[in-house]
């Protein structure tokens, strides 16, 4: 169902035009704006809505506890205060979490979001596609538009070591599922590109990951040109 809203002033693809009136489709986007000499008006002024282009949803319980350092807090402290939440939270936890992330976007007036999502196991260590669909649940509810993107890290960060990692279970656990392509008229299973049938594999952290185990982690997917994994920029 389209709604019509009127604002004096107004963010256009050619500059801010005044006295302008919006009619909104259904699914949230402009489709056609005409000139209003009056009101009611329902906002002074108005611009479209705001991609965030990096969140991490279930770090929005961490809020309020990393503003103030306390003795010898740093970066590193902080990281494994945001890990041991990532640790307990479950898929019941996380769609709250990032239904009250993604409202707080709205609000906001952010209408899309790219969520890099790396919580790929259960409290109890299970590696487990939930957390992703939780994620994807949560958006559907709050009614934001959302890129999902598998992030797959395999070391701990700067010259620091991280566990020993099965590419090809992770592959076969975890990033098959996500990958999957989208049968027609499905609802997105665990990763959707706004309308595209396919996910996103995030590269974006590629430091914190060996170009052979990348190459594993493709081959195990069955994807041929490991670039289509790639996000633009990242593939060199």
């Amino acid at each position: 169902m389209s709604q019509t809203l009127a604002f004096q002033y107004l963010l256009t693809p050619t500059g801010i035009a005044r006295n302008m009136r919006i009619t909104v489709g259904g699914d949230g986007r402009i489709t056609a704006l005409t000139q209003s000499e009056r009101g009611p008006w329902d906002g002074f002024f108005a611009l479209p809505g705001m991609p965030n282009a990096h969140s991490h949803a279930f770090q929005r319980a961490l809020a309020g506890q990393g503003e103030t350092r306390v003795g010898a807090d740093t970066f590193w402290s902080w990281r494994e205060a945001m890990y041991a939440l990532a640790n307990r939270v479950t898929p019941k936890d996380m769609r709250a979490i990032a239904a009250q992330a993604f409202a707080d976007m709205l609000r906001a007036g952010f209408t899309s979001v790219a969520e890099f999502h790396y919580l790929h196991h259960l409290p109890s260590g299970r590696p487990s596609t939930a957390m992703a669909q939780a994620v994807l649940d949560a958006a559907d509810e709050v009614g934001i538009r959302i890129v999902l993107l598998p992030v797959f890290y395999m070391t701990g960060g700067f010259s620091r070591a991280g566990a020993e990692v099965d590419v090809a279970q992770v592959a076969t656990d975890i990033w098959t599922p996500l990958w999957r392509p989208i049968p027609q008229g499905e609802r997105s299973p665990l990763a959707r590109w706004l309308g595209c049938d396919r996910g996103v594999v995030d590269a974006a952290l590629m430091r914190l990951t060996a170009a052979d185990q990348m190459g594993e982690l493709f081959k195990v997917m069955g994807i041929a040109d490991p670039k289509l994994g790639l996000l633009p920029g990242f593939d060199s």
